[in-house]
């Protein structure tokens, strides 16, 4: 059965817009060049640890919205995914995040005050040792006690304030 494309206005005929913060799914797909199914995967993987912050409505059927600090830690996770690093690992490297607050470094407008640093993967004995860091002043490659691994995060939330400004014209 189909229903004619204006009937769904007609039902909220009368009743203001109300501007919602945050971005779903699709768009958040969009400003990251993922395909659908690889940001379900990440959100949905108990692997990654991740979940968008905001939820629209309750229950089976709500819409998940995305904050700029969601898709800062989904564009990391793409990243490190696309770096060869296994989803568990992601997920570790994520959780550390958590005390992160990408939001700080940005102005009402959302543009990048400070950079908010880089991680490097440093060996340890116990396995990979995770250090954040100037990115201005990375660790040198090859030197003792050197990362084997670095990413600058504000290169990545560039990107994304970037790819978000570009849809928002």
């Amino acid at each position: 059965m189909t229903r004619k494309s204006n009937s769904f206005e007609k039902l909220f005929k009368g009743v203001p817009n109300v501007a919602l913060e945050g971005f779903p799914a699709g768009e958040v797909a969009e400003i990251l060049r993922v395909p659908m199914w690889r940001l379900q995967k990440f959100i949905d993987s108990p692997q990654y640890k991740f979940s968008p912050k905001g939820k629209l409505g309750k229950g089976q059927g709500s819409r998940r919205v995305f904050t700029r600090e969601d898709i800062y830690r989904v564009a990391l996770a793409a990243r490190l995914v696309e770096d060869g690093f296994a989803a568990r690992f992601v997920g570790s490297i994520l959780e550390e995040f958590e005390d992160h607050d990408f939001n700080e470094s940005h102005d009402r407008e959302g543009r990048v005050l400070s950079p908010p640093g880089s991680l490097g993967l440093f060996r340890g004995a116990g396995g990979p040792k995770l250090k954040f860091f100037d990115s201005k002043r990375p660790p040198k490659f090859g030197e003792q006690d050197s990362p084997y691994y670095v990413l600058n995060i504000h290169k990545v939330t560039e990107t994304v304030d970037k790819r978000i400004a570009r849809l928002k014209k």
